[in-house]
């Protein structure tokens, strides 16, 4: 399972294994990926698309599009747009 980060370094993503019950974290927690938090330009929710679409885009003009089906995930979006200027609008 992968699981995106935010933290004082930045945003990361990390890949966790389950517990073998599917229920807990087992062990083996993989570092995936990461980003200083200045390079994080912005970040959007796309409304029209999958439930819980969401866009992160970067100081060099690449982004990452990462779906979070749980509800409850517009606080990532409240928690990057306070990086480094904000975000835009849903598209």
């Amino acid at each position: 399972m992968a699981v995106l980060l935010l933290g004082d370094s930045g945003l990361h993503l990390v890949h966790v294994q389950k517990s073998p019950d599917g229920r807990g974290v087992g062990p083996g927690v993989q570092y995936g990926w990461g980003v200083p938090s200045r390079r994080v330009a912005w970040i959007r929710k796309r409304n029209g698309a999958r439930h819980g679409t969401h866009e992160i885009g970067f100081d060099d003009g690449s982004w990452v599009r990462g779906i979070f089906p749980v509800a409850g995930w517009g606080t990532l979006v409240e928690a990057l747009a306070n990086l480094n200027g904000g975000s835009t609008p849903a598209r």
